[in-house]
């Protein structure tokens, strides 16, 4: 691997489930390089559309050097200096693997907002290539805390070694996937939908790294509002004392809802029946399927 070298290396072999397992080897004391405007390609990079995940959340994205083009993107939820969740998508081998995945990252009380272990699981069944799972073997090193919006995350472990960069002004060029988002398809995500509502409008992808029926880590979501608007959100939990839970919309494109919710203002209690009940600033009750 050369020493500006940025690859996820589960391409194919992100196809595996082995939980808490690599899915091959790869290089992982790889030095990377932060890309410069004129090293990015000219061909995707000019006619794709400008990107950002809104003002809610930090923009990040990926680079496949091995056709120098953005390949991906990550919106990053910060909580504090001690978590963060995020919701990642993009594509690999020159465009033929695509994934989307939902992530959580947990630092002890002295990393000092830089050194985390995280978690992820790959959507699927809506076109996507990748069906992996990552529990907490995914080792993340921000250039500086976390609650300072780092211009680098280094991610390796399991198989993974990218580095994720900060999208100058919130906004990279980069072509969302086109899979509309019915199904969660993994069993590491619990797919939920809201009582009342058909079950693709308004549906819950959470991230349960207990693996069963268990309150998420961290949740996207995606639906319709009374009004028509579209949305599609990020959650998670301030597992600090008294912290609670908050969430963000992706503010994907000018139509899409663009509101956030404090941690604290959402309340997520597990009822008998293995669904959520969910009060506060919001009232819902989510569904498992």
């Amino acid at each position: 691997m050369s020493g500006n070298a940025f690859t996820r290396a589960v391409l194919v072999t992100a196809l595996c489930t082995v939980v808490g397992a690599g899915c091959g080897g790869l290089e992982e004391d790889a030095q990377f390089q932060q890309p410069t405007v004129e090293e990015l390609g000219t061909t995707e990079a000019d006619l794709a559309p400008d990107f950002t995940c809104g003002p809610h959340t930090l923009t990040y994205y990926v680079v496949d050097t091995s056709i120098n083009q953005v390949a991906g993107i990550r919106c990053v939820k910060v909580v504090n200096d001690h978590s963060f969740s995020w919701y990642g998508e993009g594509r690999w081998s020159a465009g033929s693997f695509t994934y989307r995945h939902v992530g959580y990252a947990a630092g002890d009380n002295f990393n000092g907002g830089v050194n985390f272990r995280g978690s992820m699981a790959d959507i699927h069944g809506n076109g996507e290539n990748g069906a992996g799972f990552f529990n907490q073997n995914l080792v993340m090193t921000a250039s500086r805390p976390v609650t300072q919006a780092p211009q680098t995350i280094d991610v390796y472990g399991g198989g993974v070694n990218e580095r994720w960069y900060l999208a100058s002004f919130g906004t990279t060029q980069y072509t969302q996937l086109p899979f509309e988002l019915k199904k969660c398809g993994s069993a590491y995500l619990d797919q939920m939908h809201m009582v009342g509502q058909p079950e693709t409008q308004h549906i819950r992808c959470l991230l349960d790294l207990k693996v069963g029926a268990n309150l998420p880590y961290a949740w996207v979501g995606k639906g319709t509002l009374s009004n028509g608007q579209p949305y599609f959100h990020l959650g998670t939990g301030n597992f600090q004392l008294g912290g609670g839970w908050g969430m963000s919309d992706l503010c994907l494109t000018n139509s899409h809802a663009c509101n956030t919710f404090a941690f604290g203002s959402i309340s997520l209690s597990l009822l008998s029946n293995g669904n959520i009940w969910v009060t506060g600033a919001l009232n819902e009750t989510w569904y498992r399927l």
